[in-house]
């Protein structure tokens, strides 16, 4: 028969190891969480850029039709 500090052992080695997988959990979907943040901020940058690009093209093009 084991002793109690062999049962211990193991409750203490289980907890470590679920606590072990909840972190990596946790830190994984933190992580997923950030790269979808800075996608989204990218992609409005992106959209503001181009809107910006067009206007300056529309604008240059009412000069040009304008001459």
């Amino acid at each position: 028969s084991r002793g109690l500090g062999d049962v211990y052992k193991r409750q203490t080695q289980k907890y470590s190891l679920k606590y072990q997988i909840n972190n990596s959990k946790y830190w994984f979907l933190k992580k997923l969480n950030e790269m979808q943040e800075k996608s989204e901020n990218q992609y409005k940058e992106l959209r503001k850029s181009i809107q910006e690009v067009h206007k300056k093209f529309t604008k240059e093009i009412g000069q040009w039709n304008a001459m």
